[in-house]
């Protein structure tokens, strides 16, 4: 589904924000009006194995077999972490 992203690297890892702002309806003069149906079903395929995935609001550890599915309520944000097994991926 479509939805903004942005990745990010820190020294052991990657994290992914994937924002989904469908669903979301707002008005100059009136509250923000969210359709609770309309969520966002992300798939992640990271290019290396993985050791670690985590959602860090949540804390929900996805399983380290690929591909990620990942659902994102309207008007939500999302951090995933991706730790690679591989040190030479995670290093800048």
């Amino acid at each position: 589904d479509p939805i903004q992203y942005q990745i990010n690297r820190t020294d052991r890892s990657w994290v992914i924000e994937l924002v989904h702002n469908g669903g979301v309806s707002k008005k100059p003069d009136r509250p923000a009006i969210i359709d609770s149906q309309q969520i966002a079903r992300v798939t992640l395929t990271p290019r290396f194995v993985l050791r670690a995935a985590t959602e860090w609001r949540s804390g929900k550890i996805f399983p380290s077999d690929l591909p990620l599915t990942i659902e994102i309520p309207p008007g939500r944000t999302v951090f995933v972490e991706l730790v690679p097994q591989s040190a030479k991926e995670s290093l800048p």
